[in-house]
């Protein structure tokens, strides 16, 4: 239970998340406050307590329209985008080619250009929902993405495993190796109820096919962020931007 208290902060509670304290006695209670009058400040509180159900949280009278402020202040939306490897090949087995997709990710996100809410990284494709920032709304994100991460595996191979180049010969002229397949997935999510169901859909995904018997022993996937046992900068909590 969440007991609430009003005063004259202008605070708006934006989510709440308590999980358990791993090796320490309590709860982790981590809460997203938004508080400021146009929703554009967002702060996070953490607190420790003894049980889920004694928190109390001091807020103001809000807005009872259910609309999404944030969400309402942001230009693109937020997308759930699959890329697979040409054929279905196990190009991302190698852990050097999965870090070569964080760092690109990593690129992306401290250059203010996406924000990264989920991912998994699976041998022969990847999982991710992401967003354009505002600036970057015309830009051809994913696009550049694969270019980029294509030509840095490409890089790779070239210099420790070049008979494995020939499994991604390219049928196009403009070039001489395909690494991703064509036309990668991307579906626009609208509501909070399809992101927490495609939220759920990627950190399964290497349970389902057989990688680890709990999703929270996958390295290459967000699911330990929302389990509150990693701080990981790449991410945003998707309940930041929609409720």
């Amino acid at each position: 239970m969440v007991g609430v208290i009003t005063n004259q902060q202008p605070i708006l509670l934006s989510w709440l998340v308590i999980t358990p304290n791993h090796g320490q006695i309590g709860y982790i209670a981590r809460v997203r406050l938004v508080i400021t009058p146009n929703h554009r400040q967002i702060t996070t509180s953490e607190l420790t307590v003894k049980a889920p159900q004694t928190l109390w949280l001091v807020l103001s009278p809000t807005n009872p329209n259910p609309t999404n402020p944030i969400s309402n202040l942001m230009k693109g939306n937020i997308e759930f985008f699959t890329a697979t490897c040409l054929n279905w090949q196990n190009l991302l087995e190698a852990e050097t080619h999965k870090k070569i997709v964080l760092a690109s990710l990593k690129f992306l996100v401290e250059e203010n250009r996406i924000w990264l809410y989920a991912y998994v990284i699976m041998p022969n494709h990847i999982h991710l929902l992401w967003r354009k920032q505002d600036l970057w709304i015309e830009n051809s994100i994913a696009q550049n993405f694969l270019k980029y991460t294509a030509q840095q595996i490409k890089f790779n191979l070239l210099a420790d495993n070049p008979q494995e180049l020939g499994k991604y010969k390219s049928s196009q002229a403009d070039r001489q190796y395909h690494f991703w397949e064509r036309r990668p997935h991307q579906a626009t999510m609208n509501n909070r109820n399809i992101v927490e169901q495609k939220l759920n859909y990627i950190h399964q995904n290497p349970v389902k096919k057989g990688l680890c018997l709990s999703n929270l022993d996958y390295p290459y996937s967000s699911a330990n962020f929302y389990e509150g046992r990693a701080n990981d900068m790449l991410l945003t909590h998707y309940m930041d931007h929609i409720w």
